[in-house]
């Protein structure tokens, strides 16, 4: 069971319940393909011009050499977000890699109008968007755009030859996601737990006035809202409740 799915999406949390299983050993993913892999020092390589950074992960590419290319079975669970939040989180802790620091930084104490320009004027906003095309959809061979997704219920079950799929809202409660989970797995998930990494980063303040500073980036919002990758997976009046934070995220 491969846990494959765009960084800060709440993935850990899906790993976690499913890990609790007795006879289910989950694997945490976020790129498969070969040349998303970098065999040296990460820092400072910069997302390409689809917004994918290229990752250092030897087990996900085994992964797919030995389970996807052999046509041995296998399951996927991944999940989706609203965009401009996970572009907002993937930025504020990553930043090790994108201002390609030796120790991970302290956010407090770097100089805040620079952390913004690089934010809005370097770094690349779009990988969410385009994480679909770029790593899902070619390491399985399933296109996700090829099927409908159940926007209401907020989750959908995907197959394709030894590939077996679920994608997951990260906005449902964690009653339903385990509900769903149990229903693909056909194995009783109790609960999902709060697995909340960012709550030990640090410097809360400075990732709030990160968050805020969208309001003052209309433009950014409205093309992560408006792409394909949004009106697929979440209904007209859910991308609407993401706009109106992000005009407002007090």
């Amino acid at each position: 069971m491969v846990v494959y799915s765009h960084p800060k999406t709440a993935s850990r949390a899906i790993e976690a319940a499913i890990a609790g299983l007795p006879s289910v050993q989950p694997f945490h993913a976020h790129v498969l393909q070969e040349r998303h892999f970098l065999k040296g020092d990460f820092r400072g390589i910069p997302p390409n011009e689809r917004g994918i950074t290229p990752d250092g992960q030897p087990v996900q590419w085994a992964i797919r050499r030995e389970i996807v290319e052999s046509g041995r079975p296998l399951r996927l669970v991944s999940l989706v977000r609203d965009p401009v939040a996970v572009c907002v989180s993937w930025f504020f802790f990553g930043l090790q890699r994108w201002l390609a620091c030796e120790q991970k930084p302290d956010p407090a104490k770097l100089d805040f109008e620079e952390l913004l320009d690089h934010f809005h004027n370097r770094f690349s906003h779009v990988g969410m968007i385009h994480w679909f095309d770029d790593e899902w959809n070619k390491t399985t061979g399933l296109n996700i755009y090829s099927k409908p997704f159940d926007k209401s219920r907020g989750w959908q079950i995907y197959e394709r030859g030894n590939i077996r799929a679920v994608i997951l809202s990260a906005h449902l409660e964690d009653e339903i996601k385990a509900n769903a989970l149990s229903k693909f797995l056909g194995k009783k998930i109790d609960k999902v737990p709060r697995v909340n990494e960012s709550g030990a980063q640090g410097a809360p303040e400075v990732y709030g006035k990160l968050q805020r500073s969208v309001r003052d980036n209309q433009g950014l919002a409205a093309r992560l809202l408006n792409a394909r990758f949004t009106r697929h997976f979440f209904e007209e009046s859910q991308i609407d409740s993401f706009r109106q934070r992000w005009n407002d995220p007090d």
